[in-house]
């Protein structure tokens, strides 16, 4: 046989044996974002990539069709035809798909990529495949990645929690150091000082710390940790107590909920370099009380709270009505400051533009716990009732407002005559001069 009938005949063949090109079609579902944005990706064939890197020279600068990146593996292109039959998934397929997204973040933006590129990777995932979409129409991509989720039945997302076990894992160091020789701003340093005039320029890896502050796991491991960043950060969450923005800051930073208000207490003596103990001066004070004013408020079982419910009787101010409350004076003359609930309920997500003290249990005692509330943002202060009330008191400076008006002399005497914080009002001078 010839040489130019061999060729004749394979030209034949291949004519009448397309599959070797069906493949490629296939492998590969172009959408209009990405022959826009990513014609460079279209070449997605696992056998023809780095077996080092699968994913290399994808970019996730804009939303892309997922099966770029499904398309890399061979366990990725068993996922896509799953997927194709437009079904959900087990729980089995969504941990790989969870795998995939994450072992690309990581080949191309390493352990510790920004929320961006894990937000743009799970809205692709989800527009490509509205089967794997939250019911949340708003952040359908909710259920991979969710940058600002709070309350309950809500997470970060699957991908936030894989690649923060990645970067843990990992053994990479979060954070350069510079040289001891190099002349750089402590940013501890600066807590403690006169914070209100600081103008010293911040570190340069300030970004880097907010970023690993905004997305680490506070536990007991990382405690220590957590309380580094906090205060390192401190110059930049007076930013946003100075903005009238510290309520957004607490919705972006969960942490900041973290560990019984310790927090809290951190900016509280920070910014009150002067400050006293809550409950050393407090115990001095309130044997003096309930011993000068022992027939008022003889119903109320609890010291700590009877001698509040006094200072707050003595301390009224001027001016002001109190507003009507469902709760009877006698049952809780405490009311628009402390809040009462059942053991079983849920601390409120829905309180005042004013920070208020929520108590689990059985007026006046705690049995379950205690809470600052804040609009939507809930503060677990831990069970001991007069350290959660301190730090209560704290939250106002910390959070940057003000307390309701007909409040505002019971808490100048709290900071004039506990915390020795501010200048005592003549009634308040007055009650505390009757007490010695």
């Amino acid at each position: 046989m010839t040489t130019k009938m061999i060729k004749t005949i394979q030209k034949i063949q291949k004519e009448q044996n397309p599959e070797e090109w069906i493949v490629e079609e296939i492998v590969v579902s172009p959408t209009k974002a990405q022959t826009d944005n990513h014609a460079d990706n279209i070449d997605d064939a696992p056998e023809n990539k780095d077996l080092g890197n699968p994913y290399k020279g994808i970019n996730l600068d804009n939303v892309i069709d997922i099966d770029i990146i499904l398309a890399r593996t061979n366990e990725g292109i068993t996922i896509m035809e799953l997927l194709k039959e437009g079904l959900r998934p087990s729980e089995s397929v969504f941990k790989k798909i969870n795998d995939i997204l994450c072992d690309c973040l990581k080949s191309v933006y390493g352990c510790r990529p920004n929320r961006f590129y894990k937000d743009q990777i799970a809205l692709s995932l989800v527009q490509s495949y509205p089967i794997l979409a939250a019911n949340d129409a708003n952040v359908p991509q909710a259920l991979w990645f969710h940058a600002h989720a709070r309350g309950p039945n809500r997470h970060a997302g699957r991908i936030h929690y894989r690649m923060e076990y990645m970067a843990r894992t990992s053994g990479e160091r979060v954070i350069k150091r510079r040289r001891t020789e190099e002349p750089q701003t402590d940013p501890l340093a600066l807590v403690g000082s006169d914070v209100s005039h600081a103008k010293e320029e911040l570190p340069v890896n300030l970004e880097e710390l907010i970023l690993e502050l905004q997305y680490i796991v506070p536990n007991s491991g990382s405690k220590h940790r957590v309380l580094e960043l906090w205060k390192a950060t401190f110059l930049k969450r007076q930013e946003s107590r100075d903005a009238g923005e510290f309520l957004q800051y607490l919705q972006t930073f969960p942490v900041a909920a973290a560990y019984d208000g310790e927090l809290i207490t951190s900016d509280f003596y920070a910014l009150n370099t002067k400050a006293t103990l809550f409950i050393e001066e407090w115990n001095k004070l309130e044997h003096k009380i309930l011993t000068v004013h022992k027939v008022m408020f003889r119903e109320i079982t609890n010291d700590f709270v009877r001698a509040l419910a006094i200072v707050r009787f003595k301390n009224p101010s001027r001016g002001s009505k109190r507003s009507r409350n469902e709760e009877p004076a006698l049952d809780n003359p405490l009311a628009g400051l402390i809040k009462w609930i059942q053991p079983e309920e849920d601390f409120p997500q829905d309180a005042e533009s004013v920070p208020i003290l929520v108590v689990r249990g059985q007026f006046p005692d705690v049995s379950e716990g205690c809470a600052i509330c804040w609009e939507s943002t809930v503060i677990p202060v831990g069970e001991d009732f007069k350290a959660a009330f301190g730090i209560f008191c704290q939250c106002f400076s910390v959070f940057n407002r003000i307390p309701k008006p007909a409040d505002k002399n019971f808490f100048l005497f709290i900071e004039g005559a506990v915390f020795n914080t501010n200048t005592l009002t003549t009634t308040g001078a007055k009650f505390l001069h009757g007490l010695q």
